[in-house]
């Protein structure tokens, strides 16, 4: 994907959707090694790392908010991620599902068909005899909560699960969100 010249944004701002980018870019890129052996100490420096690669534009760092990263990496999740020996980052999938489960309110008539589901899956990884899906979100979190980010995302969840099972043939125990506005785990 090409991203839109700062000329033609508004402001030169970068959209909401782009900086959701740079965050699944860093969260797909810091070093976990670095991570389980230093802790949030690291991100500043994996930041810099990420832009001297040419992984994130210098002029893009200032829209991701290190103090986010490393609430991130101090965090319960975060930890039982790296106590896991099966980590899997910006996994892409592709299969074939009822097309009623893709879409519930179509008619009778398609209960047999299947649709191709295809996706990128922000993060999972094997704890104990199940895996553990996480997705990554930066939406800002209203008056409404993280319960209402969580309802929004509810059925990209269950889908992101049944990929998850079909491919690896073990169940989910687990499906979250991981809302970066808030430092929560719904």
């Amino acid at each position: 994907l090409h991203r839109k010249p700062a000329f033609m944004r508004e402001n030169g701002d970068k959209p909401a959707n782009e900086i959701g980018t740079l965050y699944h870019t860093v969260m797909s890129e810091i070093d976990l090694d670095k991570l389980r052996a230093e802790g949030a100490e690291c991100v500043d420096t994996e930041l810099a790392r990420l832009v001297e690669e040419e992984k994130i534009a210098a002029e893009d760092i200032k829209y991701i908010d290190a103090d986010r990263i490393k609430r991130f990496a101090e965090s319960d999740l975060c930890r039982r991620m790296l106590r896991s020996g099966e980590v899997y980052r910006e996994a892409p999938f592709q299969i074939n599902i009822p097309a009623t489960m893709y879409d519930p309110t179509l008619p009778v008539s398609y209960a047999g068909e299947t649709v191709i589901l295809q996706g990128i899956i922000d993060c999972f990884f094997k704890e104990g005899d199940g895996y553990v899906l996480v997705d990554y979100k930066t939406d800002h979190v209203t008056n409404s909560g993280a319960a209402a980010v969580r309802a929004r995302y509810e059925k990209q969840l269950e889908l992101y699960t049944r990929a998850i099972e079909k491919l690896k043939g073990h169940k989910v125990k687990e499906g979250m969100l991981y809302l970066f506005d808030t430092g929560e785990t719904v």
